[in-house]
């Protein structure tokens, strides 16, 4: 289904590059991102200038020697090379984990108005909704404490660890816009975690509340609005296999409901 919304999201960058008379960009840096992007069914970025030696090492690279390198990149220099390669030009769901530090994030003024946080919220809540930053991302860890869902359960696996990603991988290299939205929707995910998933949920129905809340969030947030690229930094921060493809479906649907105005 993510693919899909990838097929939809080029598919409306070609339109778009057509109607302003723009040709498409054939170097070397721009085909190895699309050649990455192919083997892993995922949708590619506009690259930017690379190391076109590097760029060539890649395009004589089958796709399963591609995925082999990227499914394991500690194997050999190579395999790491081509994951910070990858990062390079926009594939953002190669790049290297980036801790997280909430006290560096209050010191650069990266604290909301008080009244920011709703009525009612837990004290998890209370403490993430104080940031914009990535201590947001401290309120999937709070939960985590009491719900006991491990490492591979919704809260860790995937809201906190994306979350994290967005925040200091994807947003230092996002448009305005695309940073406004991402700051927005990670407080409306939170908020609406908060409010709809209860202390004592079971792991199971926490991990379907917390996909089902994506969709509205996303729509509520402005990711409609966003540039063709912008939707493509969102969809490339998604590691390969690790989407909701229902989820990334709805969303694409709800978007094209907002623009037919139904």
């Amino acid at each position: 289904m993510q693919r899909r919304l990838a097929v939809l999201v080029v598919a409306l960058s070609s339109l778009t590059a057509c109607a302003d008379g723009e040709g498409a960009q054939t170097d070397v840096c721009q085909a190895a991102a699309d050649h990455i992007a192919a083997c892993s069914g995922q949708s590619a970025p506009v690259a930017p200038a690379c190391d076109e030696a590097q760029a060539q090492e890649v395009l004589d690279r089958s796709c399963e020697a591609l995925d082999a390198a990227l499914g394991d990149q500690k194997s050999d220099g190579w395999s790491a090379a081509l994951a910070r390669f990858g990062c390079g030009l926009g594939l953002y769901r190669y790049c290297p984990e980036v801790a997280c530090d909430a006290d560096a994030d209050e010191a650069e003024g990266f604290l909301t108005a008080p009244d920011a946080v709703p009525d009612g919220a837990s004290a998890c809540a209370v403490d993430a909704l104080a940031y914009q930053g990535c201590g947001a991302c401290a309120y999937y860890a709070c939960r985590e404490a009491t719900a006991g869902c491990g490492a591979d359960g919704y809260l860790m696996r995937f809201a906190h660890h994306y979350c994290e990603r967005y925040r200091l991988i994807s947003e230092p290299e996002a448009s305005p816009a695309a940073r406004r939205f991402l700051e927005r929707v990670r407080r409306c995910l939170v908020t609406r975690f908060d409010r709809e998933v209860p202390e004592g949920t079971d792991c199971a129905t926490m991990r379907d509340l917390g996909f089902a809340s994506h969709p509205d969030c996303y729509v509520e947030t402005g990711f409609c609005e966003l540039s063709i690229a912008d939707w493509l930094l969102v969809l490339n921060t998604i590691d390969d296999g690790d989407a909701d493809f229902s989820q990334m479906l709805t969303t694409g649907v709800l978007c094209l409901r907002e623009w037919l105005g139904g």
